[in-house]
């Protein structure tokens, strides 16, 4: 989401400093649409039964956009590799990216912390609201950010590394390796501390495979054009893989959802006095209950599972994660060869890239607007279609029309850090 100024992929002649990959913005207005539905659609999965067509819609829908937060990732490995291997400066690039991101996330990790105050004030003490800014949970969708400065702070000193250009499978491998021995890490001893979950070794693959690419971005096109058919398998291999485990964590997530809603209308009806509650209400509690039975019949399987020892739960979650990074970096080789051929300049693509200009301001409001929006009851009020529609507009208009004012009363590089 942060803009940087490498060379253009077009350009024999040395770089300058002020050229830049002109399909940048399109690549992250795409990504950004993809983060605003993963937020919108997860609000969707227990609006329908499970296993009906539109409820696998929604959850397969949700599984294809959540390759968007490791494509931001990719892009920024790409791009600050780059401008390292350029100028290989610590302290120059420490003092260009620290305005760019950690400004952003301190003021916007107060902001959700106030508002989860609001919400919540019973619930505030200053010392967990530090904890929260320290490990980057001041609200859920602000750990990009922290995985973000985590990477920038370690660049400067693997970018090295890549000067060589070390050779694609050796370079996977490697990064295959660190990832699944920290995840036997995370799962054996870290578990009981979820915090060392948020870092930047999650991401260690999709890291590599942007840092060699930006390392061999002077044949960029020539790599993106040949590898399209691997791209193409990794990215459907990856989904074959990781997407029915998801599915089944939908269905989880669908049947606690509707289990707490049908607990609510328990608790309401046992509120009322018998001989308030005639047989016409009752046949209408009982229809509205159809569903959560059907549900239940369908997703017993997932929720009724038998234990497993460490080395099974291991074994499992890391084939799923083995598609899931294949998934991630097909999608994100996919976008990249995709924007970087795209030559049209009609209004669509002037739209997508002026998303991909303020990606950085929409991600950062948008929960804000999607809130305010569960608040008023917009889906009761507007129905499922149009309350979808308004959810993606709003999130994406808003952020843009408030980073514009701000930029005119000049105050938008304070708010949102430098573009």
């Amino acid at each position: 989401m942060e803009e940087v100024s490498p060379p253009d992929m077009e350009k024999k002649s040395p770089p300058t400093g002020g050229e830049r990959f002109a399909w940048a913005d399109l690549f992250k207005g795409v990504a950004i649409i993809f983060v605003v539905l993963i937020h919108v659609l997860g609000r969707y999965l227990s609006l329908y039964r499970a296993g009906s067509a539109p409820w696998y819609t929604v959850s397969i829908t949700h599984c294809i956009v959540d390759c968007a937060v490791p494509c931001f990732i990719f892009l920024s490995a790409f791009l600050n590799t780059i401008s390292l291997l350029r100028r290989p400066d610590p302290l120059r690039f420490y003092r260009s990216r620290l305005q760019t991101i950690l400004l952003p996330y301190l003021i916007w990790s107060a902001v959700y912390i106030a508002l989860q105050f609001v919400i919540h004030p019973d619930a505030f003490t200053w010392t967990k609201a530090l904890h929260q800014v320290l490990v980057g949970k001041a609200y859920e969708h602000l750990y990009f950010l922290w995985i973000l400065l985590q990477l920038l702070l370690i660049m400067p000193w693997i970018t090295p590394l890549f000067k060589k250009r070390p050779p694609f499978l050796m370079l996977l491998g490697v990064a295959l390796a660190l990832a699944v021995v920290y995840k036997a890490i995370n799962l054996l001893w870290l578990l009981p501390w979820p915090e060392f979950n948020r870092s930047a070794l999650r991401f260690i693959i999709i890291i590599s495979m942007g840092m060699w690419l930006g390392a061999n971005s002077q044949r960029l096109r020539d790599i993106l054009s040949r590898g399209l058919w691997i791209i193409l398998i990794a990215a459907i291999g990856g989904a074959a893989l990781s997407f029915p485990s998801t599915i089944q964590e939908h269905q989880a997530d669908s049947l606690r959802a509707v289990r707490s809603r049908e607990a609510k209308l328990a608790a309401s009806a046992k509120s009322q006095t018998i001989s308030n509650v005639n047989q016409h209400n009752n046949n209408s509690i009982k229809k509205a209950l159809t569903p959560v039975k059907s549900l239940a019949m369908t997703s017993h399987k997932v929720l009724a599972k038998r234990p497993q020892s460490i080395k099974m739960r291991y074994l499992r979650s890391l084939r799923n994660d083995i598609g899931y990074w294949l998934y991630t970096i097909g999608a994100a080789f996919l976008l990249m060869t995709l924007c970087s051929r795209w030559k049209r300049k009609d209004a669509g693509t002037r739209m997508m890239e002026l998303l991909g200009k303020y990606s950085l301001q929409i991600y950062l409001v948008h929960p804000i607007i999607l809130l305010t929006l569960d608040y008023i009851h917009i889906i009761d009020l507007a129905g499922k279609s149009a309350a979808f529609v308004c959810y993606v507009t709003l999130s994406l208009a808003l952020p843009v029309f408030l980073a514009y004012l701000l930029e005119k009363i000049r105050i938008a590089q304070f708010i949102f850090g430098r573009a």
